[in-house]
């Protein structure tokens, strides 16, 4: 398959890299301990959301999504925002993994390899995923906010739109999630969702840190936060961890790029992709 693509390329400069989280301890293990130390089931104190939570975190490394998604729930269900949004992530993942099957299925269809099945594509899902970023976000979630911009920037399970994602993007950046700032930028350059303006882009462009801790930073949190629709990569992560460790500074730069690629699908994905963001570091 030959296919022309042409999309928004991201180039997201930071200083230096750094950081590692280290999970040690197995899910099993950490049941038995949050048995032993939360055994009343309606236990919503910190620590004990805070075990619910990481027991998720586990399974989702295990790639055993649908325990993940029992853990993020139960811990959603005792108000934590911070699992509402992984909670809410997991409902992502499933929203595009549909719309990517029904799209694989369409170009089969175009082919004349596959019979076209006419029910509507659903969207409970994202609808799903929705809900559980808002909730988050009401609750002061800035990776929440940015992320429910990110479904209307994206315009999954539904029509984008621009306007509602800005405002989100704007609220998450405020709060102080550099992602966000990054997602503000981009609107203010583009005039998507809000009227375009260089001075102000620019000055969302220029992250600082704040002097405590941002869980924001934390992983698996902020591999799951979204810049233009899609997850940072690593190299970023770590550049903006460093940031928040050491000082430094934070630059987006936009350009077009068109890719001409053969393969499937995910071949043109995952090239397109590369393509569309480089990461530098620079010493400070």
């Amino acid at each position: 398959m030959r296919m022309i693509l042409t999309a928004l390329g991201i180039v997201v400069l930071v200083v230096v890299g750094g950081g590692l989280t280290l999970r040690v301890a197995g899910p099993s293990i950490a049941e038995s301990l949050f048995h032993l130390n939360c055994g009343d089931d309606t236990d919503t104190s910190e620590s004990c959301r805070n075990r619910i939570r990481a027991i998720g975190h586990l399974y989702a490394d295990r790639k055993r999504m649908d325990d993940a998604y029992f853990w993020y729930a139960l811990g959603a269900q005792r108000d934590d925002p911070k699992a509402m949004f992984h909670l809410a992530w997991l409902y992502e993942q499933r929203a595009h993994e549909e719309t990517l099957a029904r799209i694989r299925h369409l170009a089969e269809v175009a082919a004349g390899a596959a019979r076209r099945i006419d029910e509507p594509l659903s969207n409970d899902n994202a609808e799903q995923a929705k809900r559980w970023y808002k909730t988050s976000a009401e609750m002061g979630f800035a990776p929440s906010m940015n992320n429910l911009g990110q479904i209307y920037f994206a315009g999954l399970g539904g029509r984008q739109d621009f306007r509602r994602s800005f405002e989100w993007s704007l609220a998450a950046a405020e709060a102080g999630n550099p992602v966000a700032s990054l997602n503000v930028a981009h609107a203010y350059a583009s005039g998507r969702g809000v009227d375009a303006d260089p001075r102000k882009a620019a000055k969302w462009r220029a992250w600082t840190a704040p002097d405590t801790h941002l869980p924001d930073l934390d992983e698996p949190t902020l591999s799951r936060t979204r810049l233009l629709g899609q997850p940072l990569d690593k190299r970023t992560r770590d550049g903006l961890r460093a940031i928040a460790d050491g000082g430094g500074m934070m630059k987006m730069e936009e350009r077009a790029v068109t890719a001409t690629v053969d393969g499937s699908f995910a071949d043109v994905q995952r090239k397109l992709l590369e393509s569309q963001r480089t990461v530098e570091h620079y010493p400070q």
